[in-house]
């Protein structure tokens, strides 16, 4: 079966989801986190307290994508092996706020910097498949159309595409994001369509038109 395609979601779509998060302060936090960082989800889950700045709004992500080395002998390329390379992402102000509120939390449970800052409850780290149950279960929340399909990869494509938009430099897109330079990921699969962008600047020729 072939796969649905990721888009970017609308900034209604995201409050939706924001505001389907409710109470819980670990919903709303991982939620923020993965919106505001465009991480993926893995590169969340192993992030630990310890590696959370809220007050400079970033965030160290140590168990990144496994980047592929080669070697070449005699003119033929082979695989060396592959290593982590850790990199920084930050957060926006509405996601510091909802992550430092969850880690607050978190040490009221007796949370120490090493451990871990998703939890299903104290005992239980979270997983891939509770993150992409807690995505999935706010976007359908949320009434989205096509909440079936939304998974945490949903949040990383909106989050490049928003930066895409805004003029953010591509390199520092790739950097932020976690490509190498020399990647095409972006610029083949990430470039989706800004429907808000393109909602205002219709909104705005009409109503120029019609004056």
């Amino acid at each position: 079966m072939p796969k649905h395609p990721k888009r970017a979601l609308t900034e209604a779509e995201l409050q939706r989801m924001r505001e389907a998060c409710g109470a819980s302060k670990r919903d709303l936090a991982l939620f923020e986190f993965l919106r505001s960082t465009g991480c993926r989800a893995h590169e969340m889950l192993f992030t630990r307290i310890e590696d959370v700045d809220i007050e400079n709004k970033r965030v160290f992500l140590r168990k990144t994508k496994a980047k592929i080395e080669w070697a070449f002998k005699d003119g033929k390329r082979t695989y060396k092996g592959s290593k982590v390379v850790p990199r920084t992402s930050f957060f926006d102000d509405i996601a510091a706020k909802a992550v430092a509120e969850y880690i607050d939390e978190r040490r009221a449970e007796g949370a120490g910097d090493e451990d871990q800052i998703f939890t299903i409850d104290q005992n239980a780290e979270c997983d891939g498949w509770m993150t992409r149950h807690i995505v999935k279960g706010l976007a359908k929340a949320a009434k989205i159309p096509d909440w079936k399909h939304i998974s945490p990869h949903y949040l990383r494509h909106s989050r490049a595409t928003l930066l895409n938009a805004s003029g953010y430099p591509t390199n520092l897109i790739k950097e932020t994001m976690g490509w190498s330079q020399k990647s095409l990921t972006f610029e083949t699969v990430y470039t989706h369509p800004d429907v808000d962008m393109m909602q205002r600047l219709h909104k705005k020729m009409v109503e120029h038109k019609g004056e």
